[in-house]
C-alpha cells in the first residue's frame, strides 16, 4: 500500500521549482538547468470523401461509360463500345503443282496454284550456288501460273520449289519437288571427282597444243579458242587465241639463247605482245606439240567455288580455280 507524501517532501519539491523559475527581467537562477524539449504536434487531416456512383442499366449492346477516374466523379451514361475488327483466318493453299517432275538443266517448268485468304505470295527455290532465288514479277496470290527455269543443286539433284502465301494473321506453305538432270555428262576421268558437286558445263574436247617454258606451260584448245598460261608460281591466265592463218608466225628479230625457243603462231603472238607473259614464262624449252585434249568446268556450293579441269599432253589434269586464278594438279 502506497504511503502519501509527507508534508516535508512536498515543501522541498515546491522549493526546487521556485528556485528554477525565471525571475522578473532575467534568466533562471540556476545556470545548470536542462531546457525543455518541444513536443511534436499532430494535425488531424479529415479523410477525402469517396464519391460513389451507381452505373445505369445499359442495353445488351452498350457498356457503362466513366469519363473520369474515381474518386473524382463518374459519368452516368451508357455508350456503345467501338467494335474491334476480327483477325483474318490463316490463308489456305488449295493446290500447288508443276507440269513435270523432271527437267534437264536449263529447262523450264510451269507452276500453277490456287489459294484463299492470302494478301501476298512468293515462290522461291535454292540454286546450285546455295542462293535463295524467288520469282521477281508480282503475281496474284489467289491463283495463277508462272514459268521458271530453276538451276539444279547437283548431278542429278532434286530442287524443292516453295509457294508461301501470307496475310496479317499468318502464312501457309506448299512445295513441289523437281529432279534436274545434268545437260552434260562428266568426262570419264572426272566421274569420281569430289571437288565440285554440281553438273559439269562447258565441256571441250579435241585438237589441242602444248608447249613447256622455263617457268611454266602454255596450253591451247581449238574447241574454245583459248590459250591457257600456267605460271610456275601457281597462278594462271587465259587469253583468246587471235592468231589467224597468214599472220606472221614469229618475229625474226627475236633470237633465243642456245637450246631455247621463241614460241610461234598463237602462243608466239600472246608471248610477244605481253611483257608480263614473257617475263613470267621465260623462253620455251621445246617446240609446241599437238595432241587430243579436253577441258570441263564445274561449280560448287557457294559463289566462289568453281573451276575448270584441263588435260595436258602427258595426261596430267590441271585444276584451274576460278576464284583467285590459281592452278593445281588434280589427283583422282
Amino acid at each position: 500500500m502506497r504511503k502519501p507524501l509527507s508534508m516535508a517532501v512536498f515543501v522541498v519539491v515546491l522549493s526546487v521549482l521556485a528556485c528554477n523559475a525565471p525571475q522578473p527581467g532575467g534568466a533562471a537562477i540556476s545556470s545548470t538547468a536542462t531546457p525543455a524539449t518541444a513536443e511534436p504536434v499532430t494535425v488531424e487531416v479529415p479523410p477525402t470523401p469517396m464519391i460513389m456512383c451507381t452505373p445505369p442499366l445499359c442495353t445488351a449492346d452498350e457498356v457503362y461509360y466513366c469519363p473520369g477516374d474515381c474518386p473524382g466523379g463518374c459519368g452516368t451514361g451508357c455508350a456503345t463500345p467501338t467494335p474491334q475488327a476480327a483477325l483474318p483466318s490463316a490463308p489456305t493453299i488449295f493446290s500447288f503443282t508443276a507440269d513435270r517432275t523432271a527437267i534437264v538443266q536449263e529447262g523450264s517448268i510451269l507452276l500453277t496454284w490456287q489459294t484463299g485468304g492470302g494478301s501476298e505470295a512468293s515462290i522461291c527455290w535454292v540454286t546450285h550456288e546455295a542462293i535463295l532465288t524467288c520469282v521477281q514479277d508480282p503475281f496474284d496470290p489467289a491463283g495463277g501460273t508462272v514459268t521458271i527455269t530453276p538451276s539444279g543443286p547437283g548431278r542429278p539433284g532434286v530442287t524443292e520449289i516453295t509457294l508461301t502465301v501470307r496475310n496479317s494473321a499468318s502464312s501457309a506453305e506448299a512445295s513441289v519437288e523437281v529432279t534436274i538432270e545434268c545437260a552434260e555428262d562428266p568426262l570419264p576421268e572426272l566421274e569420281d571427282q569430289q571437288m565440285y558437286a554440281n553438273c559439269p558445263y562447258g565441256t571441250v574436247a579435241g585438237t589441242a597444243a602444248y608447249q613447256p617454258f622455263q617457268d611454266g606451260t602454255m596450253l591451247w584448245l581449238q574447241g574454245n579458242g583459248t590459250i591457257y598460261v600456267l605460271y610456275a608460281n601457281g597462278q594462271y591466265e587465259t587469253y583468246t587465241d587471235t592468231f589467224r592463218e597468214g599472220d606472221p608466225e614469229r618475229d625474226p628479230a627475236i633470237v633465243p639463247p642456245a637450246d631455247l625457243y621463241q614460241p610461234v603462231r598463237g602462243f608466239g603472238l600472246v608471248w610477244r605482245t605481253n611483257e608480263r607473259i614473257r617475263d613470267g614464262l621465260g623462253w620455251a624449252l621445246a617446240p609446241e606439240a599437238g595432241f587430243q585434249g579436253w577441258s570441263q568446268s564445274y561449280s560448287g556450293v557457294g559463289m566462289h567455288t568453281s573451276g575448270t579441269f584441263l588435260r595436258s599432253l602427258d595426261g596430267t589434269i590441271y585444276v584451274l580455280s576460278h576464284f583467285g586464278a590459281v592452278w593445281s594438279v588434280f589427283t583422282p
